[in-house]
């Protein structure tokens, strides 16, 4: 079954993380994985982890602009923001690119 979760969310055409109701990572395909290869050296995107988790290292590697009231401001935010979706939004990364992501519960 797995597997055919895999093959559904790789065929998609944008980067996809899916979470569980305990803010869990299901699973999440290349195009995800390539959006966030500083994720990526600790398997950090691996089944199981947590949002916050992966929140906490992008604060700490500064991978996401504009909070500069420190790690666990932002982390806060991005909590709040991944608790009670407001869609679509633009993130700024510190590379200068721009990600825009649709969150759902």
């Amino acid at each position: 079954m797995m597997d055919l979760f895999q093959d559904v969310i790789d065929g998609m055409a944008g980067g996809i993380a899916i979470f569980d109701a305990d803010e869990r990572l299901i699973g999440c395909n290349e195009k995800y994985r390539r959006l966030f290869p500083e994720l990526t050296d600790e398997e950090l995107l691996k089944s199981g982890t947590r949002y916050e988790n992966l929140a906490r290292v992008a604060a700490r590697r500064g991978l996401v602009i504009g909070a500069d009231e420190g790690i666990e401001e932002q982390v806060k935010q991005r909590l709040v923001r991944f608790r009670a979706p407001v869609s679509p939004f633009e993130v700024a990364r510190s590379d200068g690119t721009w990600i825009r992501s649709t969150n759902k519960r």
